[in-house]
């Protein structure tokens, strides 16, 4: 059989597609790249859903026969569909500042003890309530919720679901029950009926609609990818009692795997989250800003500057000092340069003399912050990790992985970089039994291999 995997990004997308041969060895070559860039619409930053969607179906064309499609989103971010089916509003992006008003309404104790899940201005149930404050018509006229990787599924199909690993995120799953928080809902005072049951991933959502077997040329059918990115993409992880792991894309993940949630004093004060796995465990993790400062930085390089380049720059640049890359100012900055110096003048540093001072900054500033984390899950959960694994966009870059290995004094095996796509097909064949769970890792090295960096001491 054939699988293709959607992963849609908060800055691009990619496409995969995995076959088992005849001869046992899985395949799993890249398809193609696209954009995805957020765009003003009304007022709000949205995703252009319409672009993202022809994106998919090219990509779907271009990728030829398949037995089925799964589809993963970055997290929280929704639509509102009313009784026709029909968006209420566009899909505003979480980097929108529309929850600044409301993010301190609720009590985040009670909400961290019920959920598990940090808080985050972003979160799903604060966009939820800042639209009740804001444009109240707007969820009066709404009746179902579809989470962004739900509503392209919908797109695809017709048929409507929500996945249990992305609805983890909205601030609004019972860690006990594993079921959507009746008084959380209500203390939010959002409407109940707008929220579908939560389906397992790999389930089957159906076979796309005809309309778009038409368009893409043949008739597959779409399964539920544990469609939270950064479930997925621990899904191709090493991640285990001895290896933690950092999904390093957009935003940088730090976390552990573990069999129960934790939701103690020291977990809510370091604002860690607990998310839900695929495979029935808890990723405890710490969000913080990732390659998205560099992305930022990066458009005030002339035009056709490598990221390599800033790599290099950076590295042979002087260092100015640290910022806090947990901190919500980073979040849509009009300027990210202006934006960190002036963090360094109020962390008592001085400014930087040009960019590639200002990368040094993003560079020593996220390795340290990451292993601090790296040091603080080892606290909370009583583990001892020897080895790091970092998955994603950031496990390419060597400086950074450097950084890391020598600061942590860890191992650190960087890979696979498509993380997220490669977890999606790695999850789908499982789920149809051509492939063992425990096959995951030799299935990886065969296809892309990993990076090792030493530990202090060992050189780096």
């Amino acid at each position: 059989m054939r699988y293709i995997a959607v992963d849609i990004g908060a800055s691009g997308g990619k496409v995969l597609a995995a076959e088992k041969r005849s001869d046992g060895f899985i395949d799993i070559k890249k398809i193609k790249s696209f954009k995805n860039i957020p765009v003003y619409r009304s007022g709000f930053l949205t995703w252009d859903i319409e672009k993202i969607f022809s994106s998919i179906l090219d990509a779907l064309k271009e990728a030829g026969e398949a037995d089925y499609v799964l589809v993963d989103t970055f997290g929280v971010d929704f639509v509102l569909l009313d009784n026709a089916d029909s968006l209420v509003l566009p899909a505003v992006s979480y980097r929108d500042e529309r929850t600044k008003s409301v993010k301190d309404t609720l009590d985040a104790k009670m909400l961290y003890e019920r959920t598990g899940i940090q808080k985050q201005r972003f979160n799903t149930i604060y966009q939820l309530m800042s639209i009740k404050e804001e444009n109240p018509e707007a969820l009066e006229k709404a009746e179902t919720l579809l989470f962004i990787a739900d509503y392209i599924n919908f797109l695809l199909t017709g048929k409507k679901m929500c996945e249990y690993t992305f609805a983890s995120t909205s601030n609004m799953i019972n860690l006990e029950t594993r079921a959507w928080d009746d008084e959380v809902i209500k203390s939010a005072g959002l409407p109940r009926s707008i929220f579908l049951p939560l389906s397992e991933p790999g389930s089957i959502v159906g076979p796309v609609s005809d309309e778009v077997a038409k368009e893409i040329g043949y008739k597959p059918t779409v399964m539920l990818s544990p469609s939270h990115d950064t479930a997925s993409a621990v899904y191709a992880s090493l991640a285990s009692d001895d290896c933690a792991f950092v999904s390093s894309g957009t935003w940088s993940l730090v976390g552990a795997l573990l069999d129960y949630p934790v939701t103690d004093e020291r977990s809510y004060e370091e604002n860690l989250t607990n998310e839900a796995s695929p495979d029935s465990k808890i990723r405890l993790i710490k969000n913080i800003m990732g390659t998205w400062l560099l992305q930022k930085l990066k458009s005030e390089y002339p035009e056709g500057t490598s990221y390599d380049e800033i790599m290099r720059n950076a590295m042979d640049a002087e260092d100015k000092g640290r910022i806090d890359v947990s901190s919500d100012r980073l979040l849509n900055p009009k300027t990210i340069s202006e934006e960190i110096d002036q963090m360094l003048l109020e962390n008592g540093y001085s400014e930087t003399e040009d960019l590639a001072e200002t990368a040094k900054v993003i560079y020593l500033s996220l390795a340290e912050y990451t292993v601090r984390m790296i040091d603080k899950l080892e606290e909370i959960t009583g583990k001892s990790f020897s080895t790091v694994n970092i998955v994603g966009g950031g496990a390419k870059d060597r400086y950074l992985c450097d950084l890391i290995a020598m600061l942590s004094r860890k191992k650190i095996i960087a890979g696979p970089y498509d993380a997220t796509a490669i977890g999606s097909l790695l999850f789908a064949l499982v789920k149809t039994g051509e492939m063992k769970e425990e096959e995951k890792m030799n299935v990886i090295r065969s296809n892309f291999g990993y990076t090792s960096y030493k530990r202090e001491g060992e050189g780096v």
